[in-house]
């Protein structure tokens, strides 16, 4: 095994534990099961309160896929030169509840990185020719749309130049829309507190 290889092996084997330890896989039985896909198994654990488990690899690739994303908005190939150039972005988090609206505030201000930030409890409203040089990723957390504005997310995301979409919630959307997607429960601010952490972490490495 190449020493690349190793590391990589270690370094996922680290974030399963890591996850682990966090109780990123562990969700209250009092989310509604209907919302849940089926993978999920159940278990008591030491304080007798009954949880369900999140598929642990599914969910560490969904999440993978989200610091992909986070580490994509920032750099670019240059083309002409083939080398990689730091570029401008924004991360659009669209959710309509106001408490974690303002628990992500806090957070990003904190820990300074609320410049990439645009948070909003509506659809966003996106110049597209100010912000034509800028890449952007939408960030949904919840379900904040209505069934029926659903219909047209599909094409009010396209029109806003969102090529970049990921989803938090239990929701099992039908039809997909293609968004990528993160299972879990939103109410337990912990795991919003994690992905926070996660997106600091990535918008800050310099490597």
């Amino acid at each position: 095994m190449t020493k690349r290889l190793k590391n990589t092996k270690q370094l996922n084997q680290t974030f399963l534990k890591e996850l682990i330890s966090l109780g990123f896989p562990f969700v209250r039985r009092n989310v509604n099961q209907k919302e849940i896909l089926g993978t999920v198994t159940t278990n008591y654990l030491f304080n007798k309160t009954q949880y369900n488990i999140l598929d642990i690899f599914k969910l560490n690739h969904s999440l993978k896929q989200f610091i992909r994303i986070i580490n994509s908005l920032k750099i670019s190939y240059n083309k002409k030169t083939n080398e990689k150039e730091k570029t401008k972005f924004l991360i659009y988090i669209w959710c309509d509840n106001l408490f974690i609206l303002n628990l992500i505030k806090l957070y990003s201000e904190r820990y300074l990185i609320s410049q990439h930030l645009v948070l909003c409890s509506v659809f966003p409203t996106i110049d597209t020719v100010e912000n034509q040089d800028k890449q952007k990723f939408l960030f949904v957390l919840g379900n904040p749309w209505c069934q029926q504005a659903k219909k047209m997310l599909n094409s009010r995301i396209l029109f806003n130049h969102l090529f970049l979409v990921n989803t938090l919630n239990f929701i099992n959307e039908k039809p997909t829309l293609g968004f990528y997607k993160i299972q879990n429960d939103l109410s337990d601010y912990k795991k919003l507190i994690v992905l926070l952490v996660i997106m600091d972490k990535v918008l800050k490495n310099t490597k």
